[in-house]
């Protein structure tokens, strides 16, 4: 056998064994033609919450995602006071419970405004 003969006659074994490996469970496989074009994550999430609600009033807050789950008064020594504010699990993709900080109005007619968002 010469040696341009050789990679023709070994091309069956190597045909066999493309053919196993694309079989095997190890090798990823997507029956999702439209994949998503990053994953959505909790720290997308987080993210893209904050940049929306951050400086924004709670009443606009409230108006949009409705009244809060849970709302915990954060104590502290001088004004105005703060309070976490909880809706829970609204975004199933990331699992995210949507927490917002939220300071208070004071006596001068400010209104309560959200500061932060946070996934927990």
């Amino acid at each position: 056998m010469d040696d341009l003969s050789r990679p023709v006659s070994q091309l069956p074994l190597l045909l066999a064994l493309i053919n196993l490996i694309s079989c095997s469970p190890l090798v990823p496989h997507s029956d999702n033609l439209n994949p998503t074009p990053a994953p959505y994550t909790a720290e997308f999430r987080e993210k893209t919450m904050h940049d929306r609600w951050a400086g924004k009033s709670y009443s606009a807050l409230v108006e949009q995602l409705g009244k809060p789950t849970l709302v915990m008064a954060i104590p502290r020594h001088g004004w105005p006071p703060s309070s976490a504010i909880h809706y829970g699990i609204n975004d199933q993709q990331s699992g995210c419970i949507d927490s917002f900080l939220v300071l208070h109005g004071n006596r001068n007619g400010k209104q309560a405004q959200v500061l932060a968002y946070f996934c927990r």
